[in-house]
């Protein structure tokens, strides 16, 4: 019975997902170069693809790394809310690279799907001169799912455990600038809502852990929370309440980024109709305009317009 009722809530939040991604929206008519279905690597078995949106004009641009959300199970790079959602931010003078990643049944279990964003960083950066992109000025951004796996490589660069296992890549250059995370989940301690007990029965399977205190342990390990204190700046944009990834995440980010004394900003949206997943499926409202333009606003202070590193 328990496992029927883990099966009828994820089947549950992935409809959700579904809709959040496959919203119709009007795309506006700014000039860009738009080369889909990129094929960054194969890992697994699993053809791993991108869509590289770049501004029209003379480069080179700063970069951003775009990871949509989906529960780890579903989304896609490409539906269209997240085009829109990506056309946003190159349009504001930015090359954007949107990539998919392995769900947990394609064999993405954590660390792999860190791994595989990782991989599409450095593929990014290998083929920055195609794309126009300065490879000093690079962020990332991610919604749901997608800001979590932005979270781990804001917060965990070059570090051996999280580096992608990708031909060729395996020592490359992982670090950003800074992210902006979208209602992202932090804590997998202490995320306890109905998608994080399907979380658990996966970690049990998947990852084959049995006992208690190694379930605890593997969350911890894969917890952005954990690394706050490595955080470059973060601009964090969520929703109250929250249906999917309860508010109480964010606080605590919040409060571990205090703590580590790192630059951080957030948004907190309220109003009617506003919850999880709303700068996707509620675009054009104040507060998805809002979210996004503050997003904007802090990458630029911190990617596009970054000083260079001092010369040695």
């Amino acid at each position: 019975m328990k496992t029927i009722r883990m099966v009828i809530i994820s089947l549950i939040y992935v409809s959700a997902c579904l809709i959040l991604h496959s919203h119709n929206h009007t795309f506006s008519q700014a000039e860009l170069h738009v080369e889909k279905d990129i094929l960054f690597a194969t890992t697994g078995g699993v053809q791993l693809k991108g869509d590289m949106y770049v501004p029209e004009g003379d480069g080179p641009f700063p970069g951003i790394l775009n990871i949509h959300g989906g529960g780890f199970v579903g989304g896609d790079k490409g539906g269209p809310a997240m085009e829109r959602f990506v056309r946003f931010f190159a349009e504001n003078g930015y090359v954007v690279f949107s990539v998919n990643y392995r769900t947990l049944q394609q064999g993405g279990m954590f660390p792999n799907n860190i791994k595989d964003v990782k991989c599409a960083l450095a593929w990014m950066k290998a083929n920055a001169g195609k794309y126009g992109i300065d490879t000093s000025r690079i962020g990332v951004t991610g919604e749901s799912a997608g800001g979590y796996l932005a979270a781990m490589i804001a917060l965990t660069p070059n570090m051996k455990e999280f580096q992608p296992d990708c031909e060729g890549f395996n020592d490359a250059d992982t670090s950003v600038l800074a992210g902006a995370l979208f209602y992202a989940p932090f804590n997998f301690t202490t995320f306890n809502v109905g998608f994080s007990h399907v979380l658990e029965v996966e970690l049990r399977s998947r990852a084959k852990l049995r006992k208690k205190k190694d379930v605890e342990a593997y969350k911890a390990a894969y917890s952005p929370v954990t690394y706050a204190a490595s955080a470059p700046p973060l601009y964090l944009s969520f929703s109250n309440p929250d249906i999917i990834v309860p508010v109480s995440q964010q606080y605590e980010m919040i409060d571990a980024l205090k703590k580590a004394d790192r630059i951080f900003e957030y948004y907190e949206a309220t109003g009617k109709g506003i919850d999880h997943g709303f700068v996707l499926v509620a675009q054009d409202t104040p507060q998805a305009i809002e979210a996004k333009t503050r997003a904007v606003a802090f990458l630029d202070k911190h990617v596009k317009n970054a000083k260079p590193p001092a010369v040695q």
